[in-house]
């Protein structure tokens, strides 16, 4: 007999799928002002999580934080700073495809909607063209 999956603790998965439509628009609008490595990484996790959405997998503090100083020492390989629009831009579209290695609850769907918000932000202060 199949077992029916517990609804006390079952994520949603339609919220999270729009969380991170909402992220990945963030990072689209960076695609061409951010390293290829950062904006493939981004999109990389982005597709990662929608495919385990349904998934109680979630990786480990060790290796989340592996990731986290990795990627915030390749920043500052490539921008000598975290400071700045494009270093700036770059560590946050970073750090939120982070958060979705962790995203269990509305808050952290929260947290990704945000962070393409402010994405949006940068690219309004990048690009200033009526088109944008």
């Amino acid at each position: 007999m199949p077992t029916q999956p517990n609804t006390d603790t079952a994520v949603p998965r339609a919220p999270l799928l729009w969380a991170c439509a909402a992220f990945g628009g963030g990072v689209l609008l960076h695609i061409d002002r951010v390293p290829a490595w950062a904006s493939a990484s981004a999109l990389i996790l982005i597709l990662w999580r929608c495919a385990t959405a349904g998934s109680r997998w979630y990786p480990g503090i060790l290796l989340r934080a592996l990731l986290a100083l990795i990627l915030v020492g390749l920043v500052l390989l490539r921008f000598h700073t975290l400071n700045g629009l494009a270093a700036g831009t770059t560590l946050l579209m970073l750090m939120a495809a982070l958060k979705l290695l962790e995203t269990q609850r509305r808050r952290d769907q929260l947290v990704l909607i945000a962070a393409a918000l402010f994405l949006l932000v940068a690219a309004c202060l990048d690009r200033q063209q009526l088109s944008r």
